[in-house]
């Protein structure tokens, strides 16, 4: 959908600055690490086990965004 409400001018593309590019490489970083070690565990344990930890992964998402990304605030529902 994104592609094409850029391609037909709808929505323009947002350049994303050299600060903000640094601000989410430590979040790209542990997102590739994260698709690595799940591969790499559903060859050498069980299923469940693996889903059970990927599970925690929005936690651990979150919490990493909040350390690594200035400006994110928390608003208690």
């Amino acid at each position: 959908v994104a592609l094409v409400l850029w391609a037909t001018g709808i929505h323009k593309m947002h350049k994303a600055t050299k600060e903000e590019l640094k601000s989410i490489y430590p979040l790209a970083l542990s997102h590739l690490a994260g698709n690595v070690l799940t591969n790499l565990s559903l060859r050498q344990m069980a299923v469940s086990f693996t889903h059970t930890i990927k599970a925690a992964e929005p936690f651990f998402s979150v919490a990493l965004s909040k350390i690594f990304v200035s400006g994110t605030t928390f608003h208690p529902a």
